[in-house]
């Protein structure tokens, strides 16, 4: 069983897509999500709501084209109560994660979204959460991150930095997007 090649503070957890190709059916899904779960002890699953076209679509494309399935991963959480449910895929707004929790989700996993609009989300901890934001300037955030860039920097050996570099870059890249 994977929970067995790691150590027992840690958690084995599973992120897949809905299918792949023409197997995507949600039984298909569900009993990938049973096997994984028994024969691997996995509890937790990162669920993104597309299939996969491996023939004709690029990486790029496939994050696009294939029809997000949110009901799927809504489905499981009930076929599958004693299990923890992620969704991941198409996540841009709080009204988003708040359908995603409100339908069985215990997460949502937030990808381009943030990249896409990353001050947007500065708001997460009161209004997700109830509790309060930290309460940072855009120019605090930025400060931070360089104090942090300047770490990571630090440690990358030179032949690495400027790969390091453009992916340090990404998460800030449109902080100031839809400023006026």
């Amino acid at each position: 069983a994977m929970k067995d090649s790691v150590d027992s503070c840690y958690s084995v957890s599973v992120k897949c897509r809905i299918g792949v190709d023409d197997c995507d059916s949600y039984q298909s899904l569900a009993n990938f999500v049973r096997i994984v779960s028994e024969k691997g002890e996995v509890q937790n699953f990162i669920i993104h709501a597309r299939k996969a076209i491996l023939k004709g679509l690029s990486p790029d494309q496939n994050r696009k084209i294939p029809p997000l399935k949110y009901e799927y991963v809504y489905q499981l959480a009930k076929d599958f109560p004693n299990l923890k449910f992620i969704l991941n895929g198409g996540i841009k707004t709080y009204n988003h994660v708040e359908e995603a929790l409100n339908n069985g989700a215990n997460g949502v996993m937030v990808g381009r979204g943030i990249l896409e609009n990353p001050w947007y989300w500065s708001q997460t901890d009161s209004t997700i959460y109830k509790i309060s934001d930290p309460g940072l300037s855009r120019r605090q955030v930025l400060h931070k991150y360089c104090t942090y860039a300047s770490e990571i920097e630090s440690t990358t050996e030179s032949s690495k930095k400027l790969s390091v570099r453009r992916q340090l870059i990404k998460p800030i890249w449109n902080i100031y997007y839809a400023e006026p």
